[in-house]
């Protein structure tokens, strides 16, 4: 449908049934949001185990995943002032997220089976609930 490529990267941690039941979710076989960004790709490697770091900082959030994945967050600086800027976005019926505040990449790096950088780019965090159906 959309011709796009993905990787999955599970805790390295993760039990039998919590990989078994990740890999449901994350590949679209058990529906949901995962479901309807799965039918956009036509190649999806994974899922691979590896270490999973997340430190959760707001805008300074940080993600590293085994050397396959880094990704450090920092505020968008407001143009003028330079003050950090922490814009945000509403959707109140969003497939992923209801409310989401914005950040920067400071440093977006990809090599698991996609390879890709974006620095500079658009990043985000929000809470979600995602209820079992």
């Amino acid at each position: 449908m959309g011709n796009g490529e993905g990787f999955i990267l599970i805790d390295e941690q993760a039990n039998a049934a919590q990989r078994e039941a990740l890999t449901a979710i994350l590949t679209g076989k058990a529906g949901g949001p995962f479901g309807i960004l799965a039918g956009t790709l036509t190649n999806l490697h994974g899922p691979q185990y590896v270490a999973i770091d997340v430190k959760l900082d707001g805008a300074n959030s940080t993600v590293r995943a085994g050397g396959l994945l880094e990704l450090d967050m920092e505020p968008i600086k407001n143009p003028v002032s330079g003050a950090d800027a922490f814009p945000g976005i509403v959707l109140p019926q969003g497939l992923l997220y209801r409310e989401s505040t914005r950040a920067s990449t400071k440093n977006f790096k990809v090599n698991a089976g996609v390879s890709f950088g974006s620095t500079g780019k658009d990043a985000a965090w929000s809470p979600f609930d995602w209820p079992v159906r």
